[in-house]
């Protein structure tokens, strides 16, 4: 633990003067906290992490195939002009450090980069279905052999009048978490639909500006009232009872002890090749979520769809591999996954804010003494088991909320996760049997239905999404979210070591005990 009592410069993330190339300014910056772990997953552990984001658009009225695809592609340069980091890349030097580079461009350039990284797919039939091309595009490797490591691709129909639309947005996980990459599609889909208005979105950019768009680091932009860890010019000496090398130590203690006593899915092989990526995914009726929804919230206090979806998803554990009374000691560990733009400074903190990585993970456990009668036998999952665990997920996120140090912990934790990870890897570790969840809420706080033209006329609106990634590892990666109201539950696998009817069976009893939550009563909350 000594080695966390060490003195950081936030600033050395900062953006630094690369030498210029072909007469190109260049920037680059080190990874920071998760970014740097979603760097080592990638190389070390078979492309894990690789994030895709798919949106499905029916246009108010009919275009033409090349009124669309010009449209697509001209969204798509200018949003590298937003938030350039859909440029970027994520280089290696001679110590295996990451380095986040970006070079500006001319018009010229950025044409050759579009004709890269914009690839549009037309299929024979009028339905879209982007699970099938969000597969394919799995087992692919990023960066790619051409240095890119983000793209977006528009599937629309081959013939006829165009009036259906998906896209997918296909990257590398380190510069953009799970709702950057609804921020970018919102960006991407207001210059869509301006250019189909008939607006030249992409013409009269200055290229060679758009490098003072590049978002910060995360950490550097942090709200003042966080503590922070002591400065390497300061003579001040760090010590635990200083309260960010405290949080600091309490956080790195609970991942140890957890992985000490995690109690997983049933154990499976893990995958000797490279892992065929797959997603599959499960919804409610907009009658089911709304009956849910209305349940969870009670007159006084209430839970959120997080803490049922969190503890119907610890049944699921349970179920699949049920404890005996020799477990007893052992508990169903978590990582549990907090958004924390709202620990950032303004603007970034705004709804379209911070278009980059802002994942905090802390890990808490759920003890099999919960599930375990005196005697050691399974307890039921019925409705107060739900309930008892909603409870205790919702007291878990309410702590995590009331942290001293919210979010900057994550620097040296995740320096030592990475050099551990790295580690892991040469030695062939074991595969990962336990389950990781994403709690992405509603689609609605960083996206909008509609959207317009600069006339205010309606253009597009958005029918449904998913957010998928590749999990090489045996147990899958859950996500639950919401659009319009209506509930989502996801699994994203790999095929090679777990099939899809077991997979549609943890999707089919997590709904089951999530369900179990529709019968609460006043007394339950």
């Amino acid at each position: 633990m000594d080695n966390l009592l060490a003195k950081i410069d936030f600033d050395k993330y900062t953006w630094k003067s690369l030498p210029s190339a072909n007469g190109f300014e260049g920037r680059g910056r080190l990874l920071a906290g998760g970014e740097l772990v979603q760097d080592v997953l990638n190389r070390y552990n078979k492309g894990f992490q690789t994030l895709f984001f798919a949106f499905y658009a029916d246009l108010t009225a009919e275009h033409a195939a090349a009124e669309v695809i010009e449209a697509g592609r001209d969204a798509w340069v200018k949003l590298r002009y937003l938030v350039p980091t859909i440029a970027a890349l994520v280089t290696i030097d001679d110590e295996d450090s990451p380095l986040l580079r970006y070079y500006s461009t001319s018009a010229d350039g950025v044409s050759a980069w579009a004709n890269q990284t914009f690839t549009v797919h037309q299929t024979d039939v009028p339905e879209i279905d982007l699970d099938v091309l969000r597969r394919d595009l799995g087992q692919l490797k990023v960066p790619s052999q051409h240095d890119q490591e983000t793209w977006m691709h528009l599937v629309m129909a081959k013939t006829g009048m165009i009036s259906k639309l998906g896209f997918l947005f296909h990257t590398h996980h380190s510069p953009f978490d799970g709702s950057a990459v609804k921020i970018l599609a919102n960006l991407y889909l207001k210059e869509f639909a301006k250019a189909l208005g008939g607006v030249k979105v992409a013409d009269n950019l200055k290229w060679g500006d758009e490098i003072s768009h590049l978002l910060p680091a995360a950490f550097n932009v942090i709200l003042p009232t966080e503590p922070r860890p002591i400065h390497p010019d300061s003579d001040e000496r760090p010590t635990f009872h200083h309260p960010y090398y405290a949080e600091t130590q309490k956080v790195v203690q609970a991942f140890a002890s957890n992985a000490q006593i995690a109690y997983n899915l049933k154990p499976r092989k893990g995958d000797s090749g490279w892992p065929k990526a797959d997603t599959e995914a499960l919804l409610f009726s907009k009658e089911e979520s709304e009956k849910l929804m209305r349940k969870l919230k009670g007159e006084s206090t209430s839970y959120t769809v997080t803490h049922a979806a969190h503890a119907a998803l610890v049944m699921v554990n349970i179920f699949d591999n049920p404890p005996a009374a020799e477990d007893a000691a052992k508990s169903v560990s978590c990582e549990f996954l907090v958004n924390s733009r709202r620990y950032l400074q303004k603007p970034y903190s705004d709804r379209e804010g911070y278009p980059g990585y802002a994942l905090s993970v802390v890990p808490h456990g759920f003890p099999l003494t919960l599930f375990l009668s005196q005697t050691g036998e399974p307890l039921p999952l019925d409705k107060p088991m739900l309930v008892a665990l909603m409870r205790r997920a919702r007291d878990v996120y309410n702590k995590l909320k009331e942290m001293p140090v919210a979010f900057s912990f994550m620097v040296p934790v995740c320096d030592m996760f990475a050099s551990l990870l790295k580690q892991q890897a040469t030695d062939d570790r074991a595969p990962e049997n336990a389950f990781r969840l994403s709690h992405d809420g509603p689609g609605e706080t960083f996206m909008d239905h509609t959207f317009y033209d600069t006339a205010g006329h309606t253009v597009l609106e958005i029918s449904k999404f998913f957010t998928s990634l590749n999990r090489p590892d045996p147990a899958p990666f859950f996500r639950v979210s919401s659009w319009n109201g209506v509930l989502e539950l996801r699994a994203d696998y790999n095929s090679n070591v777990i099939r899809r009817d077991e997979v549609k069976v943890y999707l089919e009893k997590w709904k089951e005990f999530i369900t179990l939550a529709s019968e609460i009563t006043k007394d339950d909350y």
